[in-house]
This record gives C-alpha cells, structure tokens and sequence, in this order.
C-alpha cells in the first residue's frame, strides 16, 4: 500500500502492556504507538520511533487498521487483552 516493504517484529514486555492499557482506556495514539513499536525493516531494526506517532496516524486510516489488525494477531493483543488491561 505504501509502496516499501515493511516488517512486523514482536512487542517486547513493556510495550505490550502499554499498548494493551491504551486500547483497554480507548487512547487515540493506540494505532501510531502500535505501528512505530512494531514496523522494521527486514533486519529487525526499527522504521520508526515514538517521536513519529502522530505523522504515522496521518496515513490512510484503512492502511492503519490492517497493519495493526496483525501487530495485535502476531502479539496475541486480541481476545480478553483488553478487558483485561480495563481491569487492572
């Protein structure tokens, strides 16, 4: 979509649980933070930082959805996660 061929790499302890406590209180940087957590390069070097969370929300919002709809797959995000962050 966006023209480059980008990469997913795991959320490591910390960003996971950030991540889940953004999505459990329905914060609006939720898909910026998930994307420059997640997307690298084929090295596993990051493409962008947190510094890049509201330029990366800029994008085509279909374009968004889908590649977070795979970070929160591959992370196991989906499910209870998030009732669950909503609860601690």
């Amino acid at each position: 979509e966006w023209g480059v061929d980008v990469f997913l790499r795991p959320l490591n302890g910390s960003q996971r649980a950030k991540l889940t406590k953004l999505a459990g209180g329905g914060e609006q940087h939720f898909y910026g933070h998930a994307l420059a957590w997640s997307l690298c390069d084929e090295s596993g070097n990051a493409i962008f930082s947190e510094k890049d969370v509201s330029r990366i929300e800029e994008k085509n919002g279909r374009v968004l959805e889908s590649v977070v709809s795979h970070i929160v797959k591959i992370n196991g995000l989906g499910g209870t996660a998030v009732d669950d962050a909503k609860n601690d």
